[in-house]
Parts: structure tokens; C-alpha cells; sequence
């Protein structure tokens, strides 16, 4: 997560008045829009500490802009940075410094490769429904085949009687239970 937060606080403009608050901190709607994930101030600043619009630095030794305003030729521009040379800080920290940005790599191929796989599970899961689903459909037509919509309508007819046939008889019984009640009390 705070390699996410340092990654949007790389691409904050000093020059632009929207990216920060009145005392200098980064605008926390900013970081979200930039970083894709909801943070809380505590967050920003233990994702970068000392990180203001007056001292733009990512870490305790690499300021995110150079000496003369240029852009630090180790990061790429930020797109929209204007002439204040804002960039990026893309590998997470100073030269020699690849460990949390291999942490985070490696978590994210990770997830990709468990996306991934659950996404083939899914399309062998359908695959196999589908071919059952065909099994059904054809099963369907061949019980079907060869009848006409008079049969389907005859048999449905005599479905309703044996369903009225089976109400008279259980009403039928219910009377003559009462009747013993009645009897007996």
C-alpha cells in the first residue's frame, strides 16, 4: 500500500494549487484519484515522511525533482508537471534500493497469476455447464420428438384431472375425520 501512496505522491505538481492543502500537505481526494485506493493522512505520511508541497521528497535521500527544477533523470516525467520538472519516483527509493519495490512486484504478479488462474477455473466451470446444458437440451428434444401441441394439451388435461381427482379424496377424508371427531367427542 505505501508503495501505491509514494507512486501517487510522485506524480503530485508543486506547481499546481489542487494537489495540496493551505498548510502544504498533499490533498488526500488527490492521492486517491492518483493512487486508485482511499487513504487516511497517517497513511501519506508514513508512506513518506517529511512529504510537503515545500519538500517534495519520497524518501530520506531522493528529492522527486533535481537542483535546477529539472526533471531527475532517473524518473520519468509526470505527464502534466509542467515546468517545475515533477517526477515520478517509479522504482520506490534510491539506486540500489529494490527491495520494497520487488515486494511489491512480485505481490503483484502474484495476484495476477491468482487472477489469472481463477479466470480459467471459471471458463472450465462454464465449458462444462455448457456441455451439460446440451446434454439436457438434448435429451429434451428426443422425449419430445414426434409429439403434437393436441397431445401436450390432452396430457395436460389429464394431469389436471388427477390433481382434482387427489383434492376431492383429501377433502373427502378431512370431512369424514371431522365427522369421527365430532362422533367421538
Amino acid at each position: 500500500m505505501s508503495q501505491v501512496i509514494r507512486i501517487a505522491l510522485g506524480k503530485l505538481d508543486p506547481t499546481n494549487d489542487d494537489h495540496w492543502t493551505s498548510d502544504g500537505t498533499p490533498r488526500l481526494d488527490v492521492v486517491k484519484d492518483l493512487g486508485g485506493v482511499a487513504v487516511s493522512r497517517a497513511e501519506v505520511t508514513g508512506a513518506a515522511k517529511g512529504f510537503t508541497r515545500a519538500n517534495p521528497v519520497l524518501d530520506d535521500a531522493a528529492p522527486v525533482t533535481d537542483g535546477d527544477g529539472g526533471a531527475d533523470a532517473g524518473a520519468p516525467a509526470v505527464p502534466g508537471a509542467g515546468s517545475g520538472g515533477a517526477t515520478a519516483d517509479v522504482d520506490g527509493g534510491a539506486e540500489g534500493d529494490a527491495e520494497p519495490e520487488g515486494d511489491a512486484d512480485e505481490a503483484i504478479e502474484a495476484e495476477l497469476a491468482d487472477a489469472e488462474g481463477g479466470v480459467a477455473d471459471a471458463q472450465a466451470r462454464l465449458r462444462k455447464a455448457l456441455e451439460d446444458m446440451d446434454v439436457v437440451i438434448t435429451r429434451r428434444a428426443q422425449e419430445s420428438a414426434g409429439r403434437t401441441t393436441a397431445q401436450d394439451i390432452k396430457a395436460y388435461q389429464a394431469s389436471q384431472a388427477a390433481q382434482r381427482q387427489l383434492n376431492v379424496d383429501r377433502q373427502r377424508r378431512m370431512a369424514e375425520a371431522a365427522l369421527v371427531d365430532k362422533s367421538v367427542a
